[in-house]
């Protein structure tokens, strides 16, 4: 956790540089799309200079369906590989919803801030998203 204790799931920079700390073992169990779970030190630069580091866990995935591979980095450790790749899908998929609201949508305020209102006043139908 950061010093708020804020848990995150986010996706890596193609050309973040960060140092390898520890791989842990896939579970037997494993979804055969995660590629690698590993703890990563990312480092911080204050002043120009790199003090310190931020201790950080990196899942790399397989996604299939777009057929490109996909590294995300969390502060959550109590949640497996599969179901670290599994929060980044779904917070893409709100992101995208997002994007396609403003696009699409003249809103200037929202009456609920829950995927419910949003149903109801547009239609699940109208965006092409499952939920």
């Amino acid at each position: 956790m950061n010093t708020h204790q804020i848990p995150f799931v986010t996706r890596l920079k193609h050309n973040a540089s960060f140092r390898r700390k520890k791989e842990f073992e896939l579970a037997a169990d494993s979804n055969q799309a995660i590629l690698l779970d590993e703890q990563i030190v990312l480092p911080i630069r204050e002043n120009g200079k790199i003090n310190r580091g931020l201790p950080l866990r990196r899942v790399v995935y397989w996604d299939e369906k777009h057929k490109l591979c996909y590294e995300c980095t969390s502060n959550i450790y109590d949640l497996t590989a599969d179901q670290i790749a599994l929060t980044y899908k779904s917070r893409w998929q709100i992101e995208t919803l997002h994007k396609q609201l403003k696009q699409n949508q003249s809103l200037n305020y929202f009456l609920g801030d829950n995927v419910n209102a949003i149903i109801l006043k547009y239609g699940v139908h109208s965006f092409g998203i499952c939920f």
